[in-house]
């Protein structure tokens, strides 16, 4: 038999998020909800994800990374002028307590706007960055669309309430996942309190009891009377790396009690798996309509981790489409599917990296028995006709040879 190994590239992975487990996990507070593993995109908790709810302050995320990206000298000294404060108080915005005609760098701003979530310190960066308030959020939301955050709009940068500064706890995991990739970012969220040069301590909205839980990285809180309480925040445990959204929360402490049990309920009851490893056989496949059998081998060549709740099984399922043709590169062979328990679904795609002529081309004649039958006696009687040629050849041999007996020359 014909072993054909075909090295399939697996061409694209999805999986249907759904409340995986639902009935296990834990009642909570917030009514938005998304939890997100950040390496493998798998989602581990959802709660009205895709509804429209109001950031409050997690908005602070967007201008903060937008600076951050903007000032190439975190050193660069910003001076504190009135229209950079000029209606907090009114507003009842949350503040760093900068004062008025003092200097501050770039890097303390950041701290002032990501730790005590201070509105003056976003108001010192987006007007020395864009010139004016309208232009940075006008910034704001044209980064919003290049992270594909479909439900978003932003009015202001500090995230005060405004019916049209809207979100989605969905979106915003999608911006806290882009925003600590970057490590200026990454270190202040990281950071309980900060000490300015003038002496002024910017301390961490989050509470001291989520900093001291094990694998805690830090986050961003908010708050309106129409945001409820919200918290963005950053979880890593048994090599799983989760951005959590907690919004609107009506409890004073809901969203520190929502991500606090969402830390321990994952801790306790989830691993990372590798249920496909690279360059494992996936499955095989036998051609049956070919002239000569030949076997597909499917092989993965990137492995796949996601994470199962511990009581989890996995089955999984193959289906192929294949023929008896010349197989080109990029060909659908099939897929393979992985089901669990937990309701998760990944799909993976059989696609031939190269073109393979891999199908002897007789199989044409399988499809085409008359065909055969003709070339089977056309073949029988070419043999036929060169065995009776090489008969009469061998008797006229003979003839010649008992004639040269008969009459010897002299």
């Amino acid at each position: 038999m014909k072993k054909i190994i075909l090295y399939i590239t697996i061409l694209f992975t999805f999986f249907i998020p759904n409340k995986i487990h639902a009935q296990d996990f834990p009642e909570f507070q917030s009514d938005y909800i998304y939890v997100i593993d950040m390496d493998n995109q798998q989602v581990l908790f959802e709660k009205n994800s895709q509804k429209k709810m109001y950031p409050a302050s997690l908005t602070k995320m967007m201008s903060a990374i937008l600076c951050i990206e903007y000032f190439q000298d975190l050193n660069q000294s910003i001076e504190i002028t009135e229209p950079m404060l000029d209606g907090l108080a009114q507003a009842n915005a949350s503040v760093a307590g900068l004062k008025l005609h003092e200097s501050y760098t770039v890097e303390e701003l950041l701290y002032g706007v990501l730790l005590p979530s201070g509105a003056d310190a976003i108001n010192a960066l987006a007007l020395t960055k864009s010139g004016s308030i309208e232009q940075f959020v006008n910034e704001m939301n044209q980064k919003a669309q290049a992270l594909q955050m479909q439900n978003t709009h932003f009015q202001n940068p500090t995230g005060l309430h405004d019916e049209n500064h809207y979100s989605t706890a969905y979106d915003m995991a999608i911006l806290l996942k882009y925003c600590y990739q970057n490590e200026t970012f990454k270190k202040i969220i990281s950071t309980r309190s900060f000490q300015t040069h003038d002496n002024l301590l910017l301390k961490s909205t989050i509470s001291d009891t989520l900093f001291e839980v094990e694998g805690f990285q830090g986050g961003k809180t908010g708050y309106t009377k129409p945001a409820g309480r919200c918290l963005a925040s950053i979880f890593s445990f048994d090599q799983i790396h989760v951005a959590m959204i907690f919004a609107h929360s009506l409890a004073n402490d809901g969203h520190i009690q929502d991500t606090n049990t969402m830390m321990h309920f994952l801790n306790t009851n989830f691993t990372k798996k590798e249920p496909i490893q690279k360059n494992q056989v996936l499955d095989s496949y036998l051609v049956k309509n070919s002239f000569f059998p030949t076997k597909l081998t499917f092989v993965a060549q990137t492995p796949l981790q996601i994470d199962l709740q511990n009581d989890d099984t996995i089955q999984t399922t193959s289906t192929f489409n294949v023929t008896n043709k010349t197989i080109h590169k990029g060909d659908n062979l099939g897929d393979y599917t992985i089901s669990t328990s937990s309701n998760l679904t990944y799909k993976y795609t059989y696609i031939s990296d190269e073109t393979i002529y891999s199908i002897p081309p007789f199989a044409f004649i399988n499809q085409h028995p008359i065909t055969l039958v003709f070339l089977v006696l056309f073949v029988l009687f070419w043999i036929w006709v060169e065995v009776e040629i090489g008969k009469r050849k061998r008797r006229l041999r003979r003839k010649k040879a008992e004639k040269r007996d008969i009459f010897p020359l002299m």
